[in-house]
């Protein structure tokens, strides 16, 4: 049980980490030019972590006590998670694949306020964690810490191993094909979570 909760957690964390954005931009063109990227992935790492604690701990008890409240935000949920996976279907089409990176070097200091701002000014940040991984961690009832850790598990693995691989995996990522997989995978796995919110 722990085991098949675990996965469900790491693979729905997977689908919502892994879509383009200003995040994960940032995380990738930082290590690609191996410069504070291990801060970058730290910032990005740990407000992960601490919103998706913040979902299953305070949240997802609050939610329970406002059963109108959770119908709404599965409904808002499931309309934010429909928008990801037409927008990531529209860039299968894309052929641009990763745009290209800036030459332009950070401070230590920039490269900090920079992870800050895409992470805390980003709503999709604290949706994606705190709303949406919090609410479908309830669902699986005494089962959630399983799903949460491995949602947890998934940003280690991927803000960390973004920055670890970028320079070897440059060459892929300047590939339109690589992206036009990611998201073909992550407009499926949207649609999917969609649906089980509410349905």
């Amino acid at each position: 049980m722990f085991i098949l909760v675990f996965t469900k957690g790491l693979l729905t964390a997977m689908g919502l980490i892994v879509a383009i954005g200003a995040q994960n931009t940032f995380v990738l063109s930082q290590g690609l030019r191996r410069e504070h990227h291990w801060l970058v992935a730290s910032v990005c790492t740990f407000f992960d972590l601490l919103f998706i604690l913040l979902g299953v701990l305070g949240l997802a008890t609050f939610l329970q006590s406002l059963p109108w409240l959770v119908a709404l935000l599965q409904y808002v949920g499931a309309a934010y998670l429909l928008y990801l996976a037409w927008q990531a279907a529209k860039r299968v089409k894309d052929l641009h694949g990763l745009s290209a990176l800036p030459e332009r070097r950070l401070s230590r200091k920039k490269a900090l306020m920079t992870a800050l701002a895409v992470t805390l000014a980003n709503p999709q940040v604290f949706l994606e964690t705190a709303f949406i991984i919090g609410t479908l961690a309830g669902d699986q009832g005494p089962a959630k810490w399983a799903f949460a850790v491995g949602a947890m598990t998934t940003s280690l693995l991927w803000f960390y191993g973004l920055s670890l691989l970028a320079s070897r995996l440059a060459p892929l990522l300047a590939r339109p094909r690589a992206w036009q997989c990611i998201d073909a995978f992550t407009a499926v796995l949207m649609t999917a979570l969609a649906l089980s919110l509410v349905l």
